[in-house]
């Protein structure tokens, strides 16, 4: 059930990160340009869709191959758009570096997705493909830590997102994680002295589950190593108050405690003279 939707409105950046976890400054996985002089058409290899069409980044042939269910290992390695690509980010990450994703999505209120996994994704007749060579199993390293994930623009004070700070490493082979996770949507009113604040957010549940995948038999694969957060949405909502005091509340019990110590020493007093 859900939906399936390639282009999420949303802001993601994915940055590099050293071996040590730390960000490299000013590096961070660009767009691949297109080596093709302007006004030139570069080949599809057999992908074309018309004969007008032009494939003028490597990017472009290996979604037209995906498309047609094409294997792309040979294209990748010998098409010139491919060769001569220098700022592939594939090509420029060096052996132990990983990444850090940062961003918001904004999605339908249904069931969905998203993950970070294995190979390169296109949408093959309705369905997303994950597309990668086998020697690539034993090099994808699916340790991971969520510094921060949440759902609803505003939070609340003593607000718990239970995946922030999960952190998992991967010791042998590769995996897959699942967070299934339970969103409910969560109303909080905060009682003022003189209005009352109404916010409205979601928090979450979460269930994990972790496939380990082996890489020595790369053609039989049981899962695609990755993590991936699937969420779906309660239909139950919880509202969360405050109060506050008003002045005119505090007024009247300020006064009530007034006099009751006015009639307390009135009464200690009669009770010594007698």
């Amino acid at each position: 059930s859900g939906e399936h939707r390639l282009d999420v409105h949303g802001s993601i950046h994915k940055h590099r990160l050293a071996s040590d976890g730390v960000t490299l400054l000013g590096e961070k996985f660009q767009q691949v340009n297109s080596h093709e002089a302007p006004g030139s058409c570069g080949s599809c290899f057999g992908a074309e869709r018309s004969s007008k069409d032009c494939c003028q980044t490597c990017s472009d042939i290996l979604d037209r191959y995906a498309q047609l269910g094409w294997d792309i290992k040979d294209v990748q390695s010998s098409a010139p758009q491919c060769i001569n690509e220098k700022s592939d980010a594939e090509k420029e990450a060096k052996e132990g570096e990983g990444c850090l994703l940062e961003g918001k999505l904004h999605v339908n209120k249904v069931k969905g997705n998203f993950h970070v996994a294995l190979g390169r994704s296109v949408n093959y007749k309705g369905r997303v493909i994950h597309q990668f060579q086998p020697e690539m199993l034993s090099k994808y390293n699916t340790s991971h830590k969520v510094n921060h994930l949440s759902f609803g623009e505003y939070s609340f004070p003593s607000q718990h997102n239970p995946l922030s700070g999960v952190e998992r490493i991967v010791r042998e082979n590769t995996a897959t994680y699942r967070y299934e996770i339970k969103v409910i949507t969560t109303t909080y009113a905060e009682n003022g002295w003189f209005f009352t604040k109404l916010r409205r957010t979601h928090q979450y549940t979460s269930t994990e589950t972790i496939v380990s995948v082996s890489s020595q038999d790369s053609k039989h694969i049981k899962d695609l190593p990755g993590t991936f957060f699937t969420y779906s949405l309660s239909p139950f909502l919880i509202q969360r108050s405050v109060h506050h005091e008003t002045v005119f509340e505090f007024v009247t019990q300020l006064c009530a405690i007034i006099g009751g110590v006015v009639s307390l020493s009135k009464l200690a007093s009669l009770i010594v003279r007698t």
